[in-house]
Protein backbone atom coordinates (compact mmCIF):
# COMPACT_ATOMS: atom_id res chain seq x y z
CA UNK A 1 0.00 0.00 0.00
CA UNK A 2 0.92 3.46 -0.81
CA UNK A 3 1.24 6.35 2.02
CA UNK A 4 -2.05 7.51 0.88
CA UNK A 5 -3.94 3.61 1.02
CA UNK A 6 -2.63 3.20 4.46
CA UNK A 7 -3.63 6.95 6.00
CA UNK A 8 -6.99 6.55 4.16
CA UNK A 9 -6.95 2.55 6.02
CA UNK A 10 -6.13 3.84 9.51
CA UNK A 11 -8.93 6.63 8.61
CA UNK A 12 -11.33 4.13 8.32
CA UNK A 13 -10.60 2.08 11.61
CA UNK A 14 -10.03 5.59 13.83
CA UNK A 15 -13.39 6.58 12.90
CA UNK A 16 -15.73 3.06 12.41
CA UNK A 17 -14.39 2.32 16.27
CA UNK A 18 -16.64 1.95 18.90
CA UNK A 19 -14.16 3.06 21.13
CA UNK A 20 -13.40 6.80 21.97
CA UNK A 21 -10.09 7.86 20.36
CA UNK A 22 -8.62 11.29 20.94
CA UNK A 23 -5.12 12.53 19.61
CA UNK A 24 -3.68 15.46 21.51
CA UNK A 25 -0.53 18.13 21.46
CA UNK A 26 1.46 17.21 24.55
CA UNK A 27 2.27 21.05 24.44
CA UNK A 28 -1.06 22.80 24.75
CA UNK A 29 -3.42 19.90 25.22
CA UNK A 30 -5.10 21.30 22.28
CA UNK A 31 -7.41 17.99 20.61
CA UNK A 32 -5.85 17.51 17.76
CA UNK A 33 -8.27 14.55 16.01
CA UNK A 34 -11.48 13.24 17.66
CA UNK A 35 -13.21 10.00 16.02
CA UNK A 36 -16.98 10.11 15.92
CA UNK A 37 -17.36 7.99 18.87
CA UNK A 38 -15.56 10.65 21.30
CA UNK A 39 -17.48 13.09 19.95
CA UNK A 40 -20.52 11.30 20.70
CA UNK A 41 -19.82 10.31 24.07
CA UNK A 42 -19.16 13.84 24.78
CA UNK A 43 -22.14 14.96 23.15
CA UNK A 44 -19.98 16.83 20.33
CA UNK A 45 -20.56 17.40 16.46
CA UNK A 46 -16.84 18.07 16.55
CA UNK A 47 -13.50 18.77 18.93
CA UNK A 48 -11.14 19.47 16.95
CA UNK A 49 -9.56 22.64 18.81
CA UNK A 50 -10.69 21.98 21.84
CA UNK A 51 -8.76 22.23 25.09
CA UNK A 52 -9.30 19.38 27.41
CA UNK A 53 -11.00 21.58 29.90
CA UNK A 54 -14.15 21.48 28.02
CA UNK A 55 -14.42 17.93 28.16
CA UNK A 56 -12.56 16.44 31.17
CA UNK A 57 -14.23 17.00 34.84
CA UNK A 58 -12.25 19.43 36.77
CA UNK A 59 -12.32 16.95 39.55
CA UNK A 60 -10.33 14.78 36.85
CA UNK A 61 -8.30 17.58 35.58
CA UNK A 62 -4.81 16.87 37.26
CA UNK A 63 -5.53 13.01 35.97
CA UNK A 64 -4.90 14.92 32.20
CA UNK A 65 -1.47 16.73 33.58
CA UNK A 66 -0.56 12.61 35.37
CA UNK A 67 -1.20 11.44 31.55
CA UNK A 68 0.64 14.41 29.85
CA UNK A 69 3.90 13.57 32.30
CA UNK A 70 3.77 10.01 31.52
CA UNK A 71 3.41 9.63 28.21
CA UNK A 72 6.45 12.62 27.64
CA UNK A 73 8.52 9.92 29.91
CA UNK A 74 7.57 7.26 27.47
CA UNK A 75 4.87 5.40 30.05
CA UNK A 76 1.48 4.42 29.23
CA UNK A 77 -1.28 5.64 31.08
CA UNK A 78 -4.36 3.97 32.52
CA UNK A 79 -6.95 5.27 34.98
CA UNK A 80 -10.18 5.86 35.45
CA UNK A 81 -11.56 9.43 35.23
CA UNK A 82 -14.53 11.21 35.07
CA UNK A 83 -15.48 13.55 32.01
CA UNK A 84 -18.28 15.94 31.20
CA UNK A 85 -20.42 15.88 27.76
CA UNK A 86 -21.17 19.24 26.48
CA UNK A 87 -24.16 19.89 28.33
CA UNK A 88 -22.10 19.60 31.64
CA UNK A 89 -23.32 16.13 32.28
CA UNK A 90 -20.90 14.22 34.39
CA UNK A 91 -20.08 10.15 32.93
CA UNK A 92 -17.28 8.09 33.91
CA UNK A 93 -14.72 6.81 31.63
CA UNK A 94 -11.78 4.67 31.68
CA UNK A 95 -8.53 5.88 29.89
CA UNK A 96 -5.83 4.37 28.29
CA UNK A 97 -3.05 6.84 26.79
CA UNK A 98 0.37 6.66 25.31
CA UNK A 99 2.61 8.69 23.01
CA UNK A 100 2.86 7.98 18.99
CA UNK A 101 4.19 10.17 16.01
CA UNK A 102 1.17 12.00 14.25
CA UNK A 103 1.74 14.13 11.43
CA UNK A 104 5.38 13.81 11.80
CA UNK A 105 5.51 15.63 15.25
CA UNK A 106 5.02 13.52 18.98
CA UNK A 107 1.16 13.28 20.08
CA UNK A 108 -0.72 11.90 22.52
CA UNK A 109 -3.21 8.92 21.71
CA UNK A 110 -6.37 8.28 24.59
CA UNK A 111 -8.29 5.29 23.93
CA UNK A 112 -11.58 6.50 26.12
CA UNK A 113 -14.18 3.99 27.13
CA UNK A 114 -17.16 4.92 28.92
Amino acid sequence: MGSEETEAAYRAIFDATSDGLVINDPDTGLVLEANPAFCRMHGWDAMVGLHPAAFIHPASFALFEQYVDTVKQGGEFRRRAQDLRKDGSVFDVEVYGRGFTYKGKPALLGVVRD
